[in-house]
């Protein structure tokens, strides 16, 4: 089976930096570990924004959430329940306030604090 240029890319890389990776261990790991470069801080932030997205998504359905912010169904789901696997862009943010009918800045208080 021909590798295809996304695969050698990432094994070039992993030999020039001597990296110690394994992938079929890297699929085995537990997916709610909080990944490199993720602090308890952000967790909390996380678990705010997945909690909203979980109310949300039982109110509407996934297509509307999805017109209304930018996401699909998929990272919908991952947003709600992988904290960890979606990282929201700004603008997600101010069209997920804009949805809620919730100010932005009051929106930024209720996750950061």
């Amino acid at each position: 089976m021909p590798l295809d240029h996304c695969k050698v890319t990432c094994y070039e890389i992993i030999k020039k930096y001597d990296l110690d990776y394994n992938s079929a261990e890297a699929a085995k790991m537990d997916r709610d570990k909080l990944p490199v470069g993720i602090t308890s801080d952000s967790n909390l932030v996380r678990h705010r924004l997945a909690d909203l997205m979980y109310e949300a998504r039982e109110r509407d359905h996934a297509l509307t959430i999805s017109m209304a912010i930018g996401l699909s169904s998929k990272q919908q789901r991952l947003a709600s329940e992988r904290p960890y696997r979606h990282n929201w862009t700004l603008g997600e943010l101010e069209r997920f306030a804009r949805y809620l009918n919730v100010p932005f800045a009051d929106f930024c208080r209720k996750i950061f604090s």
